[in-house]
């Protein structure tokens, strides 16, 4: 679903005159990629001589809603080559609070933008694949299991047949071969992308099984094997990307999942609370007072 951004650019300047207003724009995305992840429309006209609804146009020529959407993607592709000690140095010299307090403000402006700007048919694609799918497998590395097993153990427990899948190398091949026809493969990835993953997906598709994918990058070659592309930031103001966006992603498909199956997803949690209640499992949610109290 995607080519690289840089390719894109490239083949959009080649269809327009010379040193018209959108193409002054996509030079400057194109020459100064470090400029472009933070400045603003207004920034980015005034670097490129044109207005800011012209900067609008130019992204949406590419294919994007507008320049927050392209800018996210410039974003995520400068900091996927930056490496770990780049990252920490470049947050570092940019603190001007707590790191703690960064980190919550950064996350609360992340959702905030989520949710003015991400296409909720979307999220709605990626339920509608988990629902029509007979087994789903949801695959993550490293911490960017949290979101992942947050979907597969939640939508279990309403009833989906989900798998979670954190291992590496012959493990994830047999499990991707034990999805039966129509199954759906879920990728959680961002910054940068193991290439394992990349050849799980194209392996997928190859087997017309649904790849959905939630990442930071629509143009990548991970991008390229889905059928179904959610994008979402990551930016953390430390050495590593923030998940908080990607745990919403998640909750908001179990949302779609709850609302596209009612009857099933009570039923299920049902059973579960009984099994647990069986199992003795929970602690009393009243305190029992003792003696004197």
């Amino acid at each position: 679903m995607g080519r690289s951004l840089q390719v894109r650019i490239a083949e959009q300047l080649a269809k327009l005159p010379r040193g018209s207003q959108a193409a002054r724009v996509l030079e400057v995305v194109q020459t100064n990629p470090q400029f472009a992840s933070y400045a603003s429309a207004r920034d980015m006209a005034q670097r490129a001589g044109v207005n800011a609804s012209t900067v609008t146009r130019a992204a949406r020529q590419m294919g994007f809603g507008g320049w927050p959407d392209l800018q996210l993607e410039v974003r995520s592709q400068y900091l996927s080559a930056l490496s770990a000690p780049e990252l920490l140095d470049r947050h570092s010299t940019e603190m001007t609070e707590t790191p703690a307090r960064a980190a919550l403000h950064q996350d609360a402006d992340h959702l905030s933008r989520m949710a003015h700007t991400l296409d909720p048919d979307e999220i709605k694609a990626l339920a509608a694949a988990v629902m029509a799918a007979p087994r789903t497998l949801v695959a993550a590395s490293g911490s960017f299991a949290a979101p992942a097993m947050v979907l597969s153990y939640v939508g279990t427990a309403m009833g989906f047949d989900l798998r979670l899948e954190t291992q590496a190398g012959t493990e994830r091949a047999t499990q991707l071969m034990g999805l039966p026809p129509g199954g759906c493969l879920v990728i959680f990835n961002f910054w940068r992308t193991p290439r394992e993953l990349i050849t799980m997906a194209q392996a997928a598709s190859r087997r017309d099984l649904t790849v959905c994918l939630v990442t930071d990058r629509r143009t990548s070659r991970l991008a390229q094997a889905a059928d179904v592309v959610v994008a979402i930031p990551s930016e953390s103001t430390s050495i590593f990307p923030t998940l908080t966006p990607a745990v919403a992603v998640s909750q908001a498909v179990l949302a779609e999942l709850a609302a596209g199956r009612p009857e099933q997803a009570a039923r299920a949690i049902s059973d579960i609370e009984t099994l647990w209640g069986e199992m003795d499992l929970m602690a009393p949610s009243t305190v029992v007072s003792g003696p004197g109290q």
